[in-house]
Parts: structure tokens; C-alpha cells; sequence
């Protein structure tokens, strides 16, 4: 049987194109269309989307700012390069607008940063502010959290800056009465330890160096200090130097004198004090109590002997007079003995 056609005033819906004077069916994947088969108005209930840019029905948009919604291709909300699922949740932002959790936005704040897609990016827990992901990419410290000093980590080509509870050792706390911003800056290279300044050791970073007065020698100054524990130890206030010990003394300030490795206000008995020197010296045997030399006796050991010009003696010499513990000479220098009148 032929087909029979006929003539209307306007094409019915399901052949709704006019092509050279006969009613046409839209294209197959347009459910409807208008002015021409393949410019769809709508598409089949299936997954296709309607492209406005293309006027046919697609798998996916083909503009990378719309998404599917109802059937139809849909700009994203203003400010979104990109979006997805909903017009409002942008996955990219223009130049000029960075990411942070589905909004465009001028800047990600504190406790993020943006990474090299655009995109607000949460900075580690210990950082306020940050240029990266790890707990070492910190710009800022919380002064009130837990890890409130910022501490520098130097390599040959970056450096690295993280948040921590307390200085570590190798640094220091450069304002301890500050509340914000507090800093941690390195040590001296010769400090393992230092407080208030980088040269103020507590400890020596060369185990084989001395601290001394809070810097780092390579041996202690000999007579004035002992070394011990990796530090030099100053003798003690009565020494004027020591050795071997801080308490045994070499030598006193002007005040004392040197006695058995201590240092005394006055030589004790059976001492004097060495002639041009704070020392005390011990007398001489036949000497209970000598002045100025051990052998310059002022009495005598042997309460036998008599006190003769400065020496203990057994029997008076010629031209002297014993009286009591000592001898005097005779008033008469011609004599060779005398006696008291």
C-alpha cells in the first residue's frame, strides 16, 4: 500500500520540522526539537542532557562550567569555574578566587593555604597559618594552643618552619616574657644548649670542649678554674686559685694565707708566714713558734733548750747570760761569762 499524505496548515507534534514544504520527525536522540530536526528543546528520558551550546542531546556537557540538572545543561553559580552535583558546590574558582570547601572565595584564611590548583587546602593541626600540608610548612603558631613556638629548620636549598610544644634543644626562647609570637632561634654553632642569646651556652655542642662562664672552651683557665663534667668549675670564693679540687687551694687574696691547701686569716701555731708571700710555712723542729722564716725561732720546741738570736740552743754561748728561756748578752762586751747584779 502507498503511503498517503496530506496537506496542513501546521505540522503536527510529532512531525514538527518543516523540510521543504514536508512535516519531519526530529532527529532520533531529541525528543522534541525546533527549526531544524537536530536542534533538540528537549531529550529522551534517559541519561542524556540537553547542551545548549550544541542544541542536541549528550552523555555529559560539553561547557566545563555547567552541569546536568533536570535533563538540561546549567550554568554554575557566579564565581565557579567548575562545579559539581549541585549549581552552589564549585570543585574550580576563576584566577582570582580560590577554593575552600565547594565556595569561591578572595582568600582561604587562617589554618589554610592554597595549593597550586587554587584550592584552600587545611594547614597541619600545630600551624595558625601555613604554605603547605606538613607540620613543617607553618608561617604562624597559635600563641594559645599547645605548640605555640615557631622553630626554623635550615637545610642547604629551603627551610622549614613548624610549631612546637618548647624550644628543642639547639634553640632558644627569644623573649620568654612574651604571651604572642613566641620564636625559637638556633644556638651559637659552638652551644649545644643556650639560653637568652645565641652565645649564652648552658652546654657545649664539642663533647670534648669546657663550658666556662657560659661559652665553650677547649680547656679550662688553668689555676682559676677545674674542669669537671664537661665544665669548668671556678674555685672556691676563699681560693685565689686552686688545683685538683675547688676546695684545694694554691694560693689566697691578700687578706688570708695559704695554709694546708686552705686559706686562713693568720698563720696557726708552729707556722709563720713566708717572707713576701701569703704562705704559711712550718717552723723548724728545734722551733715551737718561728717569724718570717721556719729556722727564725721565737720560742723553743725543747723546754730544755734557751732562745739565742733567733735559734734554740743547749747552753748559753760565751759573752751571754741565760735568764728564764733565753739568753742575753752580757752588758760588758769583754766579758766571756757574766751574771745578774
Amino acid at each position: 500500500m502507498e503511503d498517503t499524505y496530506k496537506c496542513t496548515l501546521d505540522c503536527p507534534a510529532d512531525y514538527p520540522i518543516n523540510v521543504d514544504g514536508v512535516c519531519t520527525a526530529c532527529d532520533e536522540n531529541c525528543l522534541t526539537c525546533e527549526d531544524k530536526v537536530d536542534k533538540c528543546t528537549s531529550c529522551p528520558e534517559y541519561d542524556d542532557v540537553l547542551d545548549p551550546n550544541t542544541d542536541s542531546c549528550e552523555d555529559e556537557c560539553s561547557d566545563p562550567g555547567q552541569i546536568a540538572l533536570n535533563g538540561f545543561c546549567t550554568s554554575c553559580n557566579k564565581g565557579c569555574r567548575t562545579c559539581a552535583v549541585t549549581l552552589d558546590t564549585c570543585t574550580s574558582c576563576y584566577d582570582a578566587l580560590v577554593l575552600l570547601e565547594g565556595k569561591c572565595r578572595d582568600e582561604c584564611g587562617d589554618g589554610f593555604f592554597t595549593n597550586s590548583a587554587g584550592e584552600c587546602k587545611r594547614c597541619s593541626p600545630t600551624c595558625l597559618e601555613c604554605w603547605g600540608p606538613t607540620a613543617s610548612n607553618c608561617w604562624e603558631c597559635d600563641s594559645a594552643s599547645a605548640t605555640p613556638f615557631m622553630v626554623k629548620t635550615f637545610f642547604t636549598d629551603h627551610e622549614e618552619s613548624e610549631c612546637r610544644p618548647s624550644c628543642p634543644v639547639g634553640t632558644f626562647d627569644i623573649c620568654p616574657d612574651c604571651s604572642e609570637h613566641k620564636y625559637c632561634a638556633r644556638c651559637s654553632e659552638e652551644c649545644n644548649e643556650c639560653e637568652y642569646d645565641p652565645f649564652h651556652c648552658l652546654t657545649c655542642r664539642d663533647t670534648s670542649h669546657f663550658l666556662y662562664k657560659n661559652s665553650c672552651r677547649e680547656k679550662c683557665p688553668e689555676g682559676v678554674t677545674i674542669p669537671e663534667s664537661g665544665a669548668c668549675l671556678d674555685c672556691d670564693e676563699e681560693c685565689n686559685e686552686c688545683d685538683g679540687a675547688v676546695d684545694t687551694c694554691t694560693s689566697c687574696p691578700t687578706h688570708s694565707v695559704l695554709y694546708d691547701e686552705d686559706c686562713i686569716q693568720e698563720c696557726p701555731s708552729g707556722t709563720t708566714q713566708k717572707i713576701h708571700t701569703n704562705e704559711c710555712i712550718i717552723c723548724d723542729a728545734s722551733c715551737s713558734e718561728c717569724q718570717g722564716g721556719p729556722k727564725i725561732c721565737t720560742e723553743c720546741s725543747d723546754s730544755d733548750d734557751k732562745l739565742w738570736d733567733f735559734t734554740c740552743v743547749e747552753i748559753c754561748p760565751a759573752g751571754t747570760l741565760e735568764i728564764g728561756d733565753h739568753c742575753e748578752k752580757c752588758a760588758d762586751p769583754s766579758c766571756l761569762t757574766c751574771e745578774v747584779i
